[in-house]
């Protein structure tokens, strides 16, 4: 069905733009909505017997969301301060004054962290629909696109002239020395 199809894209478009979870990376400007927008499509089409088949794998995504989301949650500074890292949070809430804070020290990671998810979530989602079939029919999508991903790995290495350079050296030396 269609889903098969827009998991293929998808899964093709992660792999070109995905790759990383460091925050910076500018092609997660445009990996991370579309990926929210795939998962907004499957869940106004997913049904509890998709949730059934696959529950330990929802249920699994369902606990990392929440316990990445936790650490969102906005907590009173004298909350904090009972925390392993009370001391600079203190310290913290001495330069910056009295507010309220997230459980996480380093939020920009958090979030993310949070947004990283988006991407499996849609995977999972979609891929939760799909039929007996179309699961065996993504075997080989899965196998080029990461045979491509590999080729690309290899062609990013060939980018330092020395890798290239030692990389031919051991080529020829083994047609050579036959």
């Amino acid at each position: 069905g269609w889903q098969y199809w827009l998991l293929v894209a998808f899964l093709g478009l992660v792999f070109l733009t995905g790759g990383s979870s460091r925050g910076d990376v500018q092609s997660l400007a445009f990996l991370r909505p579309v990926s929210i927008g795939v998962l907004g499509i499957g869940l106004l089409t997913l049904r509890a017997e998709h949730i059934r088949r696959f529950k330990s794998l929802f249920l699994f995504a369902g606990l990392i969301l929440v316990l990445v989301g936790l650490y969102l949650i906005p907590l009173p500074a004298s909350l904090l301060s009972l925390f392993p890292a009370g001391e600079m949070i203190d310290l913290t809430k001495a330069v910056a004054g009295p507010a309220s804070h997230s459980a996480s020290l380093a939020a920009a990671q958090s979030w993310n962290a949070f947004y990283a998810l988006f991407v499996p979530l849609a995977v999972l989602v979609i891929g939760a629909q799909l039929s007996r079939e179309d699961m065996f029919r993504l075997l080989p999508a899965l196998l080029v696109l990461g045979f491509a991903s590999g080729l690309v790995g290899f062609l990013q290495i060939l980018g330092s002239s020395e890798a290239a350079q030692a990389l031919f050296q051991r080529i020829e030396n083994a047609f050579t020395t036959r």
